[in-house]
């Protein structure tokens, strides 16, 4: 999703058929980061994405919704955030 903002990822997301469990979402910033704060509820953990989304970094969300159309900003729990430098041996 190339050059897409936070309400186009978004809207592909709320578009997502209820049988499917789980996504990723592949896309460039800053709609990524975008996307990933709106999304997360407010938490410790939030503040390393908030500072920098660097290329090839990974944000895992828990969205609680009953369905992907509910989905909707502060509804989803960050459980992961990793960035290629974390990934250094």
């Amino acid at each position: 999703l190339y050059a897409a903002g936070a309400s186009v990822l978004l809207d592909r997301l709320r578009g997502v058929p209820g049988t499917v469990g789980s996504v990723m979402l592949i896309g460039h910033n800053p709609g990524m980061q975008d996307l990933a704060l709106d999304l997360a509820r407010p938490a410790p953990e939030l503040r390393e994405l908030e500072l920098k989304y660097p290329a090839a970094a990974l944000a895992a969300l828990i969205l609680p919704a009953a369905s992907w159309g509910a989905l909707d900003r502060g509804t989803a729990e960050l459980v992961g955030f990793v960035r290629p430098r974390d990934l250094e041996g």
